[in-house]
Formats: structure tokens, C-alpha cells, sequence
């Protein structure tokens, strides 16, 4: 469900999400084609999310000292134990609401007794825009 990529490997999609660039106030908006060599050295990508509906993927750029770190997200692979919770927030630099899911997972706590696993927050997941 959940794998690193480089920027080179992102999938081909239909994607809608946005590109923030270091240099810029406001995000690109991405609405279709995603295109690597959209990931620039200068002026960097500071973040990006990108989903394709169709395919159930979502992607997660982030530029980090210098180096880009690519996560994918397929939520067609969650298991039964996995919980995705829907949730809303208000843009930030875009003009409409941006949709995640919560990914939770059951772990092994450490505070409860022994063995026993509850579901802990491991990501939240880019999931578009509620326009």
C-alpha cells in the first residue's frame, strides 16, 4: 500500500493536486498530465500531492535538504486491519478544500499489555480536491 518511489518512477496518471514551488505564493495546480521534469532542481518543488481518482493512487512529494522524497499511496492494496478515514481541510494557497484519508494501522503499543495492538495514525493521504 504504501512505497517510495524517485521522482523519475511516478506513474503515469490522471492526477489532479498542486506543485508549491519555493519561489512561488501560491501552488500550481496539476489537473491531468504530471510530467517529472516538472520536479526542478531550481525552482524546487517545496511539496506536492498528486491523485489519480480512476486508479486509486495518490503521491506525495516532498523536497528535503536538497533531495526529493516520493511516497505512493494505493489504496486499492489497504488490507481488512487497515482503517481510512475521510477528512476535509480548508486550502492552503488553493481556492477550494483539500480531501485525505487518514491512514491508521494496528501496531503493537508499547503502553498496553503485552502484545496487544491498536490502530495507530501512519499518514495522512492526498485524496483531491472538494471543489
Amino acid at each position: 500500500m504504501i512505497s517510495k518511489l524517485t521522482t523519475e518512477n511516478i506513474p503515469q496518471g490522471n492526477y489532479e493536486g498542486y506543485l508549491w514551488y519555493a519561489d512561488a505564493t501560491k501552488p500550481v495546480i496539476i489537473e491531468g498530465d504530471f510530467t517529472p521534469d516538472q520536479l526542478t532542481d531550481f525552482p524546487f518543488v517545496v511539496e506536492g500531492f498528486l491523485f489519480d481518482e480512476k486508479a486509486q493512487k495518490s503521491i506525495s512529494i516532498k523536497h528535503i535538504n536538497g533531495q526529493y522524497f516520493v511516497t505512493a499511496f494505493d489504496l486499492n492494496k489497504a488490507d481488512k486491519d487497515t482503517v481510512l478515514q475521510d477528512r476535509t481541510y480548508g486550502g492552503n494557497g488553493v481556492h477550494f478544500n483539500i480531501k485525505v484519508k487518514e491512514l491508521w494501522m494496528p501496531k503493537v503499543d508499547k503502553v498496553a499489555m503485552a502484545g496487544m495492538k491498536t490502530l495507530q495514525p501512519v499518514a495522512q493521504i492526498f485524496c483531491g480536491f472538494d471543489k
